[in-house]
């Protein structure tokens, strides 16, 4: 089979293991053959199939590689390609903040990268201020957040902005990490309603909404998020760290039964993290549900890990520690006790109530249909076709 051929059946795949490898295979083709445009279609390919495949960490090597040859030879990329590649530039800087063992110097040398790269083609900077607010968020800097958001949400839109669901996604999650519930969910409202949606919206957005839900009182729209988000997430590798707030919002809710199933069922996704971040999110989650078991007297119920059964309480331990080893990491990074603090918090949540019903039933939620719009990959993120609106959506905040 050639290489074009290889590539067109990997784009009809969902995203994960079969994709990839099928995509790694075009890519030695396309080398042996010595073809520098599909060695470089290939590379451009197999960065979006470790990205949205759950495989971050590999996608670095091969993103650096194509950005060495835009270099040596930007006329060998063509409209399209070179598009693509500074789309792509999004997914990377916003992975390198997610792996510890990167320095922070060289994740802000990429970020400034990004936007020299995006100045020199003549592209807008909505999505460098976006990914900007991201990074000052992940180190808890709030007054920076604060300042590249309101640039984000007063800068229009360009060819090189997430698509519209994604981008109220974004600062969705902003708002609710500043408290702001009511005006969180308020600006998800279109992303709700359907009226917006891409691969991965609604149910990140859902995820994200999980505990604004409970704190303001929506008991049924937290419910409901739930059912509707998990069981589009449900086994997939690169949504591992939403797993983990499904967790928490399960062990605050009076659900521990229902949590101890999902842990049981994603546990072995956590062999092979997407990333460090990921790792830790659900390692958090899981804890504080497991530690709402100990409490509730199944300090020895045992949970299948690998080959071994390990009682709850052996676990739980054995979980926080590993999340508290990667939140340090995550410190001595940033030079920061951000990540400790989050953390540390999550673990001494209370619950909110004795019990909020999963209605409907709450099994496996195999009778809610996942959405099409998430049917077609199995990841976040996945570009959409140039040329996105030019007004942005998160203009609206500047009315509160």
């Amino acid at each position: 089979m050639d290489v074009e051929s290889l590539l067109a059946e990997a784009e009809g795949m969902p995203y994960g293991e079969a994709r990839t490898a099928l995509t790694e295979r075009a890519l030695r083709e396309a080398e042996a053959a010595r073809d520098q445009d599909l060695i470089r279609r290939a590379r451009l390919e197999l960065t979006g199939a470790y990205q949205l495949g759950g495989e971050q960490a590999k996608s670095f090597a091969v993103f650096s590689r194509n950005i060495a040859d835009h270099d040596r030879d930007p006329g060998g990329f063509g409209e399209w390609e070179l598009w693509l590649l500074l789309w792509q530039y999004k997914w990377i800087v916003g992975s390198m903040q997610r792996f510890p063992e990167i320095p922070l110097r060289r994740a802000l040398d990429g970020l400034d990268d990004m936007e020299r790269r995006y100045r020199a083609a003549g592209e807008g900077l909505h999505a460098v201020y976006a990914r900007r607010c991201h990074i000052a968020r992940h180190l808890g800097d709030r007054e920076a957040a604060e300042e590249w958001y309101h640039r984000w949400a007063t800068t229009p839109r360009d060819d090189m902005s997430d698509c519209d669901a994604c981008d109220v996604g974004g600062a969705v999650s902003y708002l609710a990490w500043t408290g702001s519930d009511d005006q969180a969910i308020e600006l998800a409202a279109p992303v709700l309603s359907g009226d917006m949606s891409c691969t991965s919206q609604p149910h990140s957005i859902l995820e994200t909404l999980l505990l604004p839900f409970l704190r303001t009182g929506r008991a049924e729209e937290a419910s409901a998020a739930h059912r509707r988000a998990y069981q589009i997430i449900r086994g997939k590798p690169a949504y591992l760290g939403d797993m983990g707030t499904h967790l928490r919002f399960l062990a605050l809710t009076g659900n521990e039964a229902r949590g101890l199933e999902i842990l049981q069922r994603e546990l072995p996704l956590l062999e092979r993290p997407p990333s460090p971040g990921a790792a830790g999110s659900f390692m958090a989650g899981a804890a504080l549900l497991l530690a709402r078991l100990e409490e509730l007297g199944h300090a020895g119920t045992p949970i299948r890990r690998g080959e071994a059964d390990v009682p709850v309480a052996a676990l739980r331990a054995s979980l926080e520690a590993g999340a508290r080893e990667i939140a340090a990491a995550f410190d001595a990074r940033n030079g920061t006790g951000e990540r400790t603090r989050e953390l540390e918090a999550i673990l001494a949540a209370r619950p909110y109530a004795d019990r909020l019903p999963l209605t409907p039933a709450a099994s496996d939620g195999d009778d809610f249909e996942e959405p099409a719009a998430a049917s077609a990959a199995d990841g976040p993120g996945e570009p959409p076709a140039p040329g996105a609106g030019a007004s942005s959506p998160l203009t609206r905040q500047e009315d509160d």
